[in-house]
């Protein structure tokens, strides 16, 4: 008896759910609508850290004594700046040889030269014999030969005369100095540190998750927290994004550019939030009355066009009290904010009410 009830009262719901949707489609349904809010969230905020673009730890290219010390942990030095000399008394004495070497090469060289013009014109007298000539020509050959052996003996030692003094690959700031005078200093000791004080940048450690948002080769807009209060939001965009993921933390580097002027220092921290391309003004907030849950698990709004409701599918991303944030909503269209639940695709509907704005 029980079940022949339960029967009647499922035929009488289906009968009573059927009558109401033919009603439903036969007579415009009243339905209060709303603009979506954008999602404050669609960018990517993550704390990074301030790097040089060049920072180096600078060798010297020779052993030796370090005999002067001129830069300081501190100082602003430019490209070419001399910072430091070794005592190159030996290579200095090597130098003036080879330049004395030089300067025989080249007399000797004039003066066969001078021998074969005067061997020339007696030859046009015939007073001389063709394998006299043949010879002073040939010393012609050997001098010039000397000549490029001495300067490039001359360059050697101007190269190793050079390596006995260091200087500033870029202009920078020097932030150590580990050296002191009378030391004696190898190729690979490390004499300096120096960055490059006007080219930083913000260094990031990305979750590998975001790789594909961010490796697309188009500008990606970043903002930056600046420290002084008066500069407040610096616009900025990706720089470089590596291509290559930390085993361990599954993370990513990519560097955000910093204008030539900033507060900041290498080392200190910077807030960034970057826009990413595919994301963005894709996540929406709506009322989660708006939303209608499927049996599969999924969800769906509905969207009002032309006084019809048009089944939206969309994945939701985050979920407040009263407000969901979700995906595949357009940022410009109106949606039914409440009563979905026995909503079906294509109901003529009309709005009573409208809330917010186009976005």
């Amino acid at each position: 008896m029980r079940f022949v009830q339960l029967s009647v009262l499922w035929f009488v719901t289906i009968v009573a759910v059927g009558f109401y949707s033919d009603s439903v489609k036969a007579e415009s349904i009243e339905v209060d609508v709303v603009y979506p809010e954008r999602a404050v969230d669609a960018g990517l905020t993550l704390t990074g850290s301030i790097s040089a673009v060049h920072n180096a730890q600078l060798a010297s290219q020779q052993s030796g004594v370090v005999a002067n010390i001129l830069a300081e942990a501190g100082d602003v030095v430019t490209q070419g700046q001399l910072l430091l000399s070794l005592d190159d008394t030996l290579v200095q004495l090597q130098f003036e040889q080879a330049s004395s070497e030089l300067n025989i090469a080249q007399v000797a060289l004039q003066e066969a030269q001078r021998l074969h013009q005067e061997l020339t014109a007696l030859s046009k007298r015939q007073l001389v014999a063709q394998t006299l000539l043949a010879e002073r020509k040939a010393n012609i050959t050997k001098a010039d030969a000397e000549l490029k052996n001495a300067k490039a003996k001359l360059a050697l030692q101007q190269e190793l005369l050079n390596r006995h003094h260091i200087k500033a690959p870029f202009a920078g700031v020097v932030t150590d100095r580990m050296v002191d005078l009378g030391e004696w200093i190898g190729t690979q000791n490390h004499v300096f540190n120096l960055i490059s004080s006007d080219k930083l940048r913000v260094e990031l450690a990305v979750p590998q998750k975001y790789y594909s948002h961010l490796s697309q080769a188009i500008p990606i807009s970043a903002k930056i927290q600046s420290q002084n209060k008066a500069e407040g939001i610096i616009n900025s965009q990706v720089e470089r994004v590596v291509a290559s993921v930390d085993t361990v933390n599954r993370t990513f580097k990519v560097f955000v550019s910093l204008p030539k002027h900033n507060t900041f220092v290498v080392g200190s921290s910077a807030q960034v939030t970057i826009q990413l391309p595919a994301i963005e003004n894709t996540q929406v907030w709506l009322p989660k009355s708006a939303l209608k849950r499927h049996p599969d698990g999924g969800y769906s709004i509905f969207a009002v066009n032309n006084n019809t409701a048009e089944r939206v599918f969309v994945e939701v991303t985050q979920q407040q009290e009263e407000r969901v944030a979700v995906k595949g909503a357009s940022v410009s269209q109106q949606y039914i904010k409440a009563g979905v639940e026995l909503l079906q695709n294509g109901v003529k509907v009309s709005v009573k009410n409208s809330s917010g704005n186009a976005l």
